[in-house]
């Protein structure tokens, strides 16, 4: 599949002349039988419907390279964290990204939100 490259809409905290590009690419390929997304870039809420549609089938085993991630909202973050438990393995998450799931996890446990 070939990357899916996208731009975020003017943000209205520059003004409506100011375009913010928020691009997020992603790269699918196969090492040895195991399915690889390589995320670049950040990962927002718009661009959720373009991760589900090169992600594989739930239960699939399949790794999500983040080395080049570099950032995610909070509907970004959730989503990396329902994806490992349909099967993900995430790899090279920056310290910053890492932070950001692993603070998703604590809420979701002082919530009891499993």
């Amino acid at each position: 599949m070939a990357p899916v490259v996208l731009l975020q809409q003017p943000s209205d905290q520059l003004g409506a002349s100011s375009w913010v590009h928020h691009v997020l690419r992603i790269t699918c390929s196969t090492t040895g039988r195991v399915p690889t997304l390589r995320l670049e870039g950040h990962l927002e809420a718009s661009k959720l419907a373009e991760l589900a549609a090169a992600t594989p089938p739930p239960g699939t085993r399949f790794v999500i390279d983040l080395s080049s991630l570099q950032s995610a909202d909070p509907d970004g973050v959730c989503t990396l964290a329902k994806l490992v438990e349909e099967g993900a393995v995430l790899q090279g998450a920056s310290p910053y990204i890492a932070q950001l799931l692993v603070a998703h996890e604590r809420v979701r446990e002082d919530t009891g939100d499993e």
